[in-house]
């Protein structure tokens, strides 16, 4: 199965999953932040040729760094791989095309998956992060990629 990938909007989230597999509850004032999210920053939607969510996410402009955050959606898992190559690429792509140098992501301090989504796009663990607070990730893109 192919995967399709377009522009996310706010709506995306609404298939998105929560840390533990299920259907992620979007309240009104999170909606509205995700909707201000994909009409500020450039994002992405990945689905199957099906209209399955695999991801949405996007990057965040802030005045020294972007933010990089996304949300999984049931077909993730099934097609994590190239997902992956999808996400790092069009990141990396952007990034380049924006200027900037510096990407951050914040995962729960609960979240294993999001951790290991962040390692395995290339993200490293910022030092000295707080007890209980999320965790900073960062990763650093140079001139040519």
């Amino acid at each position: 199965m192919s995967l399709v990938i377009s522009e996310a909007s706010a709506f995306d989230m609404l298939e998105a999953l929560d840390d533990l597999g299920r259907p992620a509850r979007i309240g009104r004032r999170r909606f509205a932040l995700v909707a201000r999210q994909v009409s500020q920053g450039a994002t992405l939607t990945i689905r199957t040729s099906g209209g399955e969510l695999c991801l949405c996410g996007g990057l965040w402009p802030e005045p020294d760094h972007a933010e990089a955050w996304f949300a999984v959606g049931p077909a993730c898992q099934a097609h994590l791989g190239a997902v992956l190559r999808i996400v790092a690429r069009v990141t990396a792509l952007t990034c380049r095309a924006a200027g900037v140098a510096e990407v951050r992501t914040y995962v729960h301090p609960d979240s294993v998956a999001g951790a290991r989504i962040a390692r395995l796009l290339g993200f490293e663990v910022q030092p000295g992060g707080q007890p209980g607070a999320p965790t900073v990730f960062i990763r650093r893109f140079h001139e040519h990629g």
